[in-house]
């Protein structure tokens, strides 16, 4: 059993607090048990096991529906080792959503998450949630329709008409995007509600979706008389989205509003509309960079990102971005780093000059990963930067190192001299260094052979990430290994579905190079088609090409 699931469970036994029984016959047949506090028990030791029999599952499934709902909350947890995922399984997990008892909740959301079962099965369970369950606890649903796709736009159209999961369904069709363009009509007539709130998210949707819900700008240019601003926001930046010229009297009225954002939004819109118009682009272009000085981080973070949309020249919003990278809000920040990575690697300079402030070098490092290999020129400051910090012994910045790693290893500009450092990184005890250390590695390839020994080594260390991340180089290093190829396809394939862009384009990439012996990849890989990082959709289109051609 890992560390982290030891001290889950250990941290869920103080919070929930139930008393411990002193002995467990058999947890099956505890859970039949009339004393709650046995049942509790028997669930909470089967949670504590590595592995389920498909007995225990079955009858931990039956206990998703226990009057006590410290039993049932326990018996989720130990689901998230299920042999299987059943529809059954899924739709018990999904009525718990609703539960009166936010730990019941909590834990099948925390379930779901863990198990990511196939969209059809919660689309079988269906959306029987209401507008009365926690936001957190709606997640994970939210994100089973999403990896839907097109499957789930015809439930989300049903569901429209739903007053009480009108709000959900309209965030899962605005996260799917120009996939949900035959929503577009039943989003248009949710416009209809009087809650402002339900009337933002289906305006988001619209604008999401694209040119494709053209057929509902008439119902979204109503909105811009809405009383709410917030609503007013929505509709001028789905009129934006959609780019159809109905909507240019529109915004053109906008433009003269004395709220600057709706203005800013006006001006963005029209750009959107007229991109081959250079006035128009020029004026947007100019009203965004005049809002990045703004004291208002709301318009500091909306012109940052209008300006990565609108992809203007670099030679104008470049030096305006580099400073806001200063800027004290994360989210600010977060969408300068997406208006910087989307001029491309024509930015890399710049961002080597900033890489020699020491209040701009972790924001540079953030958006050197960002471009990947768009940031090969960067390499020899970033190998400069990393040797400079090794020279520093026990003062050297461990963070600092691990993110010149990254995005050393990830621009493509590794070679075979920057060898020796890399293994000396892969000695120090920090494991988050050590893992970009690993990974600095396997972009070194073939020629490290050296690291084999020690890599093979980590195969067995009792972190994951580190398990992962040395297969992943093995991989790299020896790619006609088959016990490595064995062993790497089902871990990457469940890498793909991490957090971080970086790891799941990686491993989309990995498995594209294994090529056919990676066939058992291909469903998690289509889901990454949808992805929200461009880079990883081609990494996974490049990889599925590449698995398909021996299939």
């Amino acid at each position: 059993m890992s560390v982290r699931r030891c001290l889950t469970a250990a941290m869920m036994v103080l919070l929930l607090a139930a008393p411990l029984s002193t002995a467990i016959a058999g947890p099956v047949e505890d859970l039949a048990s009339k004393e709650p506090a046995t049942r509790a028990a028997a669930a909470r030791a089967l949670w504590q096991k590595e592995k389920l029999t498909d007995q225990e599952a079955h009858a931990l499934i039956t206990a998703l529906d226990d009057e006590d709902p410290l039993v049932s909350a326990y018996a989720a947890h130990a689901l998230e080792d299920a042999p299987r995922v059943s529809e059954k399984l899924v739709a018990e997990l999904v009525e718990n959503l609703s539960d009166s008892d936010g730990r019941v909740r909590t834990a099948a959301a925390t379930t779901l998450r863990a198990l990511a079962p196939d969209p059809s099965e919660a689309m079988a369970a269906s959306m029987g949630a209401t507008s009365a369950v926690d936001p957190d606890a709606m997640a994970p649903l939210i994100e089973l329709f999403v990896r839907g796709g097109k499957r789930s736009v015809p439930l989300m159209v049903e569901k429209l008409a739903d007053r009480d999961v009108r709000y959900w369904a309209a965030i899962v069709l605005g996260e799917l995007g120009p996939e949900a363009k035959d929503a577009a009509p039943a989003l248009a007539k949710a416009l209809a509600d009087e809650r402002p709130e339900v009337r933002l998210q289906v305006l988001i949707a619209l604008g999401q979706i694209g040119a494709s819900a053209e057929s509902a700008v008439p119902a979204i240019l109503k909105q811009l008389q809405a009383k709410e601003i917030g609503v007013q926001y929505a509709a001028a930046f789905a009129l934006g989205n959609i780019a159809s010229p109905k909507a240019t009297d529109a915004l053109r009225k906008l433009q003269k509003t004395p709220d600057e954002f709706l203005k800013m939004l006006a001006y963005w819109g029209l750009a959107r509309i007229y991109p081959k118009d250079p006035a128009t682009v020029h004026q947007a272009v100019e009203t965004l960079v005049q809002s990045l000085g703004s004291k208002d981080e709301r318009l500091r973070q909306g012109a940052a990102r209008g300006l990565a949309e609108l992809k203007a020249d670099p030679q104008i919003v470049l030096p305006a971005l580099i400073k806001l990278l200063k800027d004290p809000n994360p989210a600010v920040r977060g969408n300068v780093i997406d208006a910087i990575v989307s001029l491309g690697p024509q930015v890399t300079p710049k961002l080597v000059d900033a890489l020699q402030q020491s209040e701009l070098r972790p924001v540079a490092l953030a958006t050197l990963i960002r471009l990947g290999p768009g940031a090969k020129s960067a390499a020899p400051a970033l190998v400069a930067l990393i040797r400079g910090e090794i020279k520093k012994g026990d003062k050297a910045d461990h963070e600092l190192l691990t993110e010149a790693l990254i995005a050393l290893a990830g621009s493509g500009g590794l070679d075979k001299t920057f060898e020796v450092e890399a293994q000396q990184l892969l000695t120090m005890d920090d494991p988050t260094l050590q893992r970009a250390a690993i990974f600095a590695l396997g972009k070194i390839g073939p020629t490290a052979k050296a690291a084999i020994p020690r890599l093979r080594e980590l195969l067995s260390s009792t972190d994951p990430r580190a398990r992962l991340i040395s297969l992943w180089a093995l991989l790299q290093i020896t790619p006609d290994d088959a016990e490595i190829i064995q062993a790497a396809v089902p871990a990457l394939t469940e890498a793909l579905t991490d957090s971080r862009e970086v790891v799941r384009r990686e491993a989309a990439a990995a498995l594209g190079r294994i090529g056919p012996k990676a066939a058992a990849s291909l469903p998690a890989l289509e889901q990454l088609l949808h992805d929200r990082d461009s880079a990883v959709r081609q990494a996974a289109e490049q990889a599925i090409a590449a698995i398909g051609q021996g299939a």
